[in-house]
């Protein structure tokens, strides 16, 4: 007790207050509910509330997870889909019974991503231009305004994303739920598929890609729309020299087409050589009786590591292809715009209007994965990847936030500067002089990018190669008792996962982590410099971000009455498709 209460005082005070509410439902308070969570936990976790009380007062049940209306289940899109190829002969996965709200969906696609770009115009073309009329408007009712038109565009464009994934689930549920079906109509014991199912695990991989083409097809024809409608933008404001930027675009279209078919193809490369490792393992695992009485382990273990190191391989030229088109990404409107400055000041002497737009280059950045990694785990990670690696990519994550606020002030010092100047020469100099800089700025923006992509690509390659060969060593020194009363498709299942979590996850999530961390505190150093006033709100503020985090993790425990009901859903599935 007295080592306890030494291991308790060496701790941080936030290690306390977590183990606190681990100790608090983890003891005979079981009968507690949501109802001592706190206000801000029940608030973000509302959603979930019904499940994880359910699972912490006993096992889960498909009723208690299956809450959707008869329109969204998955027997009537399985019906749906059945119906339709009994009429038509052929199953489509767009042909669905949602053309209809899935072309409603897809026509607002070009307005959503020009509805931001044109409100913003138009309302600098009220408030500066010269012949607008004049209006006595202030700093807050400007702010008011574009605030206003942000989250227009905001709203509609979560409305279309959420059509757009909505769609997609559907697809995706209603082609698994057809593929099962046919997978039970050919198996020999009526109601039960084989744990491998090898002949369906071929099929996931393209049931995700069918799944995702309701989505592709929408940008397929609202991409040209959106070029068209740009480019009429751009000749009225600048006249035939948008055709030089357009050029541009046109040679880089090959370019870009033939790096993504060569990613396709080795994605695909990816997925047979890890259809080969997880067949090799299989075999092995069926046979580790044989295995652990001949001494085999070793032997199997460098043939998985050879197969492995080829995935490596492959998923190091896709890095490289990533990195590149990341670069491709952000440099192409640098090198168009470029492209019609230079036409514009060479070619014609006539006044024009540079239309500014935002170019995108923080998109490289992929969406956050939320997973739950302890500090520990993340420094051994760390030491697997290198700390050359993760110093490059800190180096470079630093260098794009710096180039970001760069970019921005130099567009505020424009404006300011605009404002004095009186004759078109010298605005015409100054236009010059400043995207001059501009496309430099965000010529290193797009270098950053790049380095970062290389540089989480190179550690997190040094990291799987590691702890593969670790996860592969100790599943192999398990003990035959083991193997005996765990089946093998677990062990395999186990595996893969683990490493999927180590290729994929964990990158993502550090990568988001840094990102939105030195976005944070570039954005909060900013405001402070502009307005000082406002680092005396910097504390309040962080307090409540860690009040609202610290909630949040405060239902963890509680959530952990629900994996039980989880794992023993888990068990029920007898394929991999579902």
């Amino acid at each position: 007790m007295g080592q306890k209460t030494a291991l308790e005082r060496d701790v941080s005070f936030l290690s306390q207050l977590s183990c606190w509410w681990i100790n608090r439902w983890g003891g005979e308070q079981k009968t507690a509910l949501e109802r001592d969570v706190s206000f801000l936990s029940q608030l973000s976790c509302w959603w979930i509330n019904r499940v994880v009380s359910a699972g912490h007062r006993r096992g889960l049940q498909l009723s208690d997870l299956c809450c959707l209306g008869d329109e969204d289940s998955a027997q009537s899109l399985c019906s749906a889909l059945q119906q339709h190829r009994k009429t038509e002969g052929q199953s489509h996965s767009q042909e669905l019974g949602e053309e209809e709200e899935s072309r409603g969906g897809n026509t607002s696609h070009p307005g959503v991503h020009l509805s931001g770009p044109a409100l913003l115009c138009h309302l600098c073309g009220i408030l500066y231009c010269e012949n607008q009329p004049v209006f006595d408007w202030s700093g807050l009712t400007h702010a008011l305004a574009l605030l206003a038109a942000v989250v227009c565009h905001a709203l509609v464009q979560q409305v279309c994303e959420r059509h757009s994934r909505m769609t997609e689930v559907r697809v995706q549920t209603a082609l698994t739920g057809a593929l099962y079906k046919q997978a039970l109509s050919q198996c020999r014991i009526p109601g039960c598929l084989p744990s491998p199912a090898p002949s369906l695990t071929p099929l996931r991989g393209d049931v995700g890609r069918l799944a995702e083409l309701p989505v592709s097809l929408s940008a397929l024809w609202s991409s040209w729309v959106q070029g068209t409608v740009c480019a009429c933008l751009l000749w009225r404001e600048l006249g035939p020299s948008a055709l030089a930027g357009l050029a541009v675009l046109i040679l880089l279209v090959p370019l870009t087409s033939a790096v993504q078919r060569r990613a396709r193809l080795l994605q695909r490369s990816q997925e047979r050589l890890r259809g080969e490792r997880e067949q090799l393992l299989q075999e092995m695992l069926n046979g580790i009786k044989t295995v652990k009485l001949l001494v085999l382990e070793a032997w199997f273990q460098r043939r998985v590591g050879i197969a492995r190191e080829k995935e490596l391989e492959t998923r190091r030229i896709l890095g490289f292809l990533t990195a590149f088109s990341l670069l491709d990404r952000v440099c192409v409107p640098f090198l168009a715009w470029h492209s019609l400055c230079n036409l514009d000041h060479f070619l014609f002497s006539q006044e024009r209007m540079a239309l500014l737009q935002e170019m995108g280059s923080r998109k490289a950045v992929s969406r956050s994965t939320q997973i739950s990694v302890s500090g520990v785990c993340i420094r051994l990670y760390l030491d697997v990847c290198g700390w050359g690696w993760v110093l490059l990519t800190v180096l470079s994550q630093v260098c794009v936030c710096v180039v970001g606020v760069c970019q921005a002030g130099l567009l505020a010092v424009w404006t300011r500067e605009a404002k004095e100047l009186q004759g078109l020469e010298e605005w015409r100099e100054l236009r010059d002089s400043r995207l001059s800089v501009y496309a430099v700025l965000g010529l290193l923006q797009a270098l950053s990018v790049c380095c970062v992509a290389l540089a989480v690509t190179g550690g997190s390659l040094k990291a799987s190669a590691s702890l593969h060969s670790e996860l592969l060593f100790a599943r192999l020194r398990l003990p035959l008792r083991f193997y005996q009363t765990t089946p093998s498709s677990l062990v395999l299942c186990s595996l893969s996962q683990e490493m999927y979590v180590i290729d994929e996850l964990v990158p993502a999530h550090l990568l988001s982590w840094l990102y939105c961390w030195l976005q944070v505190f570039v954005t909060v150093l900013l405001i402070g410099y502009i307005s000082p006033l406002f680092i005396l709100i910097v504390p309040v503020l962080t307090y409540l971000f860690l009040t609202i985090q610290g909630g949040s993790c405060g239902w963890m425990p509680f959530a952990a009455g629900s994996v039980p009901g989880l794992l023993a859903l888990l068990d029920l599935r007898e394929t991999p498709v579902l």
